[in-house]
Parts: structure tokens; sequence; C-alpha cells
């Protein structure tokens, strides 16, 4: 049985440290100590995966103006080819109505981001077609090229939803350039 559980206390973050650290490059996770400050964040959510208890993945996503926006998503590398991914991100749709929006890498650049995007397809996200830069989430850090997918539709405003994820999900202004 799976099970979508919020993380409310520091000491929950704890179960999800290896996974995050494993499953995201340095350019694509913020530092971990930052999490327990998202926690008293009304806008910001963490969600264990478990399965007959036992902790598998995760969600971090934000509550924002007009739309979720999941953050991060990983399931346990010796968890997934059994449906469980599919399962959390439907539970996950359940569980946030309205739509959704979540950053991939371009399909071009491996083979591995056309295994996502297709995975995404699946569930019922649109990849977009509009260029989009995620800051870095360190100072000096790169920008990463990346893609915008939403769910259940296409964005309908997607210069808006960049603003939104600009300015509250990596604290830069919204007209931010990586020029």
């Amino acid at each position: 049985m799976l099970e979508l559980k919020s993380v409310c206390r520091e000491t929950e973050l704890e179960l999800i440290r290896p996974l995050y650290l494993a499953a995201f490059p340095p350019a694509e996770r913020r530092p971990f100590d930052a999490y327990a400050r998202l926690l008293s964040d009304p806008a910001y959510g963490l969600d264990i995966l478990r399965t007959d208890g036992a902790p598998i993945g995760f969600f971090s996503y934000w509550r924002l103006d007009g739309f979720t926006f999941i953050e991060h998503f990983a399931v346990e590398a010796q968890q997934r080819s059994q449906g469980l991914g599919s399962a959390a991100v439907q539970a996950f749709i359940v569980s946030h109505p309205g739509q959704i929006v979540l950053e991939v890498e371009p399909a071009n650049s491996s083979a591995l981001a056309r295994r996502r995007i297709a995975f995404y397809e699946r569930q019922g996200f649109v990849l977009g077609q509009v260029e989009y830069v995620q800051p870095p989430y360190l100072a000096g850090g790169a920008a990463l090229s990346l893609k915008l997918m939403s769910y259940p539709a296409a964005l309908a405003d997607y210069a808006a939803v960049r603003a939104e994820l600009y300015r509250r999900v990596y604290d830069v202004a919204a007209d931010w350039s990586a020029a």
C-alpha cells in the first residue's frame, strides 16, 4: 500500500537525505540544510512516500499562485520499475487538484531525460516547448537549460508561471536572466 505522508519535523528530513543526495546532481538541488527552514514556509510541502511503513521516496513541492510546483520527486532505485512511481504521481495529482508544473531536462540531453519525459507524459503531463532556464540554487552556480511540463494541460501563461517560480522557489527577480 502506497502512502504519502507530510514531513512536519526536522528529524523526519533524515529519512530522505540519502535518496536526495543520490538522485539529484549538485546543480539540481538546494543545500540540504535549507529544507529545515523551508518546512516553516506555508507554501512549501515535503511528502515521504511509504510502502508498508518503509520510506521509499519523496516529493518536495510548492503551492504557488494558480499551480503546484513539484521541485523534486524521487523513488529509491531498488523500488523503480514496479509501478510505484506512477502510483505516487497519481496519488500526488489526486491530493493536489489543479495545475501541476515540474522541470525536466530537454529530451535531446540524454536517454534518461527522454525516459523521464515519457514517464510524465504517461501520467498526463504535457511537455512545454518554450525554453526555460532554472536559476542556480547557489550564488555563483550555473543556470540549467530545462523544460517545463504541466498537468493536466499545456501552460496557458508561461511567463506568469516562470515569474512565480523565479520569485518564490529560486528567490530571484521575476525578470531574472542567465545572460
